[in-house]
């Protein structure tokens, strides 16, 4: 397996921001003509982007101008197309901000995809491990935001990466933005996808055989 961590804050201009006192300041500082500025850069990707988003400058949720307006959002998408290219990705797991909860990414849509529940299996085992080992809970369901335009439906739906999550963290807000809550932090996340990553290997495994096993027999020696 191969791992790609995007260590760098996705919206730099949005934590400078915060840590001047804007808590919490959820869009980049893109200026607009007018007194209202930024983009709210989750709701800035190519999939279904206008779907339930705000079009008003003033709003903490405008989406921006059009699909990958920012050069934020642009530099992820490179990003993540170059590897996907390269080694096609399995999972990608989008960090966000207070909630306690990991949300599939089709808030937007009333029918549940054909592999929805292997999704959501997989999102329970990452909250089961950190229940059991941090007795932290987490939830899982699709209803984080009821709208488009977000990385974790572009990176399944348009890139084809089959486990695509948003994860709120368990942290309390009036710590955001300090350093010692991530000694709690990072060990609760990193149970969790260790927990994911054995089940992945498992289902390699298991595709690994029934291909072996579908081949004419003879050409599996």
């Amino acid at each position: 397996m191969h791992f790609y961590i995007h260590g760098s804050v996705g919206n730099p201009d949005g934590y400078h921001n915060s840590l001047l006192g804007q808590m919490t300041w959820t869009k980049n500082l893109h200026s607009f003509a007018g007194h209202c500025m930024g983009v709210c850069l989750p709701f800035n990707f190519p999939y279904y982007f206008n779907y339930g988003t705000m079009g008003s400058l003033c709003s903490p949720f405008y989406r921006g101008p059009s699909p990958m307006s920012e050069v934020e959002t642009r530099a992820i998408v490179e990003t993540l197309e170059q590897i996907n290219n390269k080694h096609k990705l399995v999972m990608l797991l989008d960090l966000q901000q207070p909630g306690q909860s990991i949300v599939l990414p089709f808030s937007w849509n009333h029918i549940n995809p054909e592999d929805y529940e292997a999704m959501r299996s997989l999102a329970s085992t990452y909250t089961e491990a950190i229940r059991l080992n941090h007795n932290v809970y987490y939830d899982v369901n699709h209803n984080g935001y009821a709208m488009g335009g977000t990385l974790t439906e572009y990176a399944k739906y348009l890139l084809g990466i089959k486990y695509s999550y948003k994860i709120f963290l368990s942290i309390d807000v009036r710590y955001l933005f300090q350093p010692h809550p991530m000694r709690t932090l990072v060990p609760q996340v990193w149970t969790g996808l260790t927990a994911m990553l054995r089940e992945l290997q498992k289902e390699r495994v298991q595709e690994a055989r029934k291909a072996l096993s579908a081949l004419p027999k003879g050409q599996d020696e």
